[in-house]
């Protein structure tokens, strides 16, 4: 009778402490898949505001340089203007 108490008991402990060791496993793997998304999502984040600055940085550059020829061209027809009519 002793046994069969014993024995069942054991095996209830076991079967408790497997369900929890399982609970443990899922919780910590679905903190894990949590964070990897989320370090991801801020990795993913970071690059494409990377990529708009540096997008925005060239398009302004371009824009100066642009500004910057047409003023120069501009001041080099005026110069040749002011020549030819001399």
């Amino acid at each position: 009778m002793a046994e069969c108490i014993r024995a069942q008991v054991a095996e209830c402990i076991q079967a408790q402490v497997a369900e929890c060791i399982q609970a443990q496993v899922v919780e910590c793997i679905r903190a894990q898949v949590v964070e990897c998304i989320r370090a991801q999502v801020v990795d993913c984040i970071q690059v494409q505001v990377v990529d708009c600055i540096q997008v925005q940085v060239a398009d302004c550059i371009q824009a100066q340089v642009a500004d910057c020829i047409q003023a120069q061209v501009a001041d080099c027809i005026q110069a040749q203007v002011m020549l030819i009519e001399q």
